[in-house]
């Protein structure tokens, strides 16, 4: 646990900028994965249906999904690392991770600064606030003590849930640090923290989890926006297009209706399918829009739509029960969310 102060009358600038390793990062290459044979996602380990490790070793969620599509797409097993907020940036430039699906909100700094390159956006989320039910403690109040996980010790490696904390609660409020784990349970048990701060779907996930959902409550205010979405360390374009690409084909396949029940009938036979975009995502003609065939078959979404389902199945697997999609910015695009595939073409 670690002490970040008490919100003075000036808060602290948001223009943090993070640690710049463009001259040296390294990272996995798209070569590189294939040659050992395996894709190694970091991911979380402990958060209720974004990624959680079972007692058998086996790991489920909406992240470990998404890691599971990469490499099926690839033709490859996957292993899992337990990544957190420090370290799911230098596991990519370490080689720990070839890529990393795990909450990380897509900003400037982190592609520019730190070169890392993000995906599509799999859930349009934001920060917010969760206490115990009852509680009148806000971020505003000027007397709570608010917990978050700050992330690294100096303001290069802070997280944004951080930095835009510090911009959003009001003089006089208590501000400590420590891992997502510890901060939740803290608030949990009332040993000292009033208020958790973390993107909403993670709050609503921990909430879900526990013996009475119902003794913590989300609070209304949505102080950000977290475009959440997996990334890879960026200086390889084949790894970064064959990451897109598996990303987008999953809202194609919602688009169109390509299931996990129906894919196989309709790769075996594209021409059912009435849209020539659907056709081309289940491989008719062999198309690979650019994509690297020496990686992938033209039926790659195929695999990955068999393995895991479109994105809709995925979300509704892990996420449905807990977190609506209908009416919200993570719906798709045509019911009036911000999900939206670019044309596989």
């Amino acid at each position: 646990m670690k002490f970040i102060g008490v919100i003075a009358a000036v808060a602290a600038p948001l223009g943090l900028a993070l640690m710049s390793t463009t001259d040296d990062y390294k990272g996995a290459t798209l070569e590189s994965v294939l040659d050992k044979g395996y894709l190694t996602c970091g991911t979380f380990a402990s958060v209720p249906l974004l990624g959680v490790t079972n007692e058998d070793g086996t790991r489920e969620g909406f992240e470990i999904d998404l890691c599971t599509a990469v490499a099926t797409a690839l033709g490859i097993d996957v292993q899992f690392v337990d990544a957190d907020s420090t370290t799911r940036f230098t596991f990519l430039d370490d080689g720990t991770a070839d890529i990393v699906c795990r909450g990380s909100t897509n900003t400037l700094t982190r592609r520019n600064d730190l070169g890392k390159h993000f995906a599509p956006t799999t859930l349009f989320d934001g920060q917010g606030f969760i206490r115990l039910t009852g509680s009148s403690a806000t971020p505003t109040d000027g007397s709570s003590t608010i917990c978050v996980n700050g992330g690294g010790d100096t303001p290069e490696t802070w997280t944004t849930t951080l930095i835009n904390l510090m911009s959003y609660a009001v003089e006089g409020n208590q501000i400590m640090s420590m891992e997502d784990d510890m901060a939740f349970s803290n608030v949990l048990n009332g040993e000292g923290c009033d208020l958790y701060t973390t993107d909403k779907s993670a709050l609503a996930a921990r909430q879900s989890a526990i013996d009475d959902p119902r003794s913590m409550e989300i609070l209304t205010d949505t102080i950000s926006k977290e475009p959440l979405a997996c990334l890879s360390a960026g200086p390889d374009d084949m790894m970064n297009m064959v990451l897109d690409a598996v990303i987008n084909g999953l809202i194609v396949a919602e688009e169109h209706g390509i299931t996990q029940d129906n894919v196989a009938e309709y790769c075996s036979d594209p021409s059912q399918l009435d849209a020539p975009e659907a056709q081309r995502l289940v491989g008719a003609d062999g198309f690979l829009g650019g994509l690297p065939g020496e990686a992938l078959s033209s039926t790659f979404m195929c695999e990955v739509i068999s393995k895991v389902g479109n994105y809709a199945e995925i979300y509704e697997r892990n996420l449905g029960s807990v977190i609506t999609r209908d009416g919200t910015q993570n719906a798709q695009y045509g019911e009036g969310g911000l999900l939206y595939g670019n044309p596989w073409a």
